[in-house]
């Protein structure tokens, strides 16, 4: 597991959820590596930071409502 410290600069796509924690786990699932699993932005909402299988970053994110 990294932190925000260890990613790599560069752009960072994000891809609105409905539930941060079922959408990880189906990720997962399908192969992705979990590089910062979902964790709350304060007032914001939640995100997770992944590789996809063929090892594309890319970001979830469930805004708070």
């Amino acid at each position: 597991m990294y932190s925000a410290k260890d990613m790599p600069g560069g752009w960072l796509a994000y891809v609105g959820v409905d539930d941060i924690k079922a959408a990880t786990a189906k990720a997962k699932s399908l192969g992705a590596e979990i590089k910062i699993d979902s964790q709350e932005i304060p007032n914001i909402g939640w995100m997770t930071i992944m590789n996809d299988p063929t090892g594309s970053r890319i970001a979830l994110f469930q805004p708070k409502i």
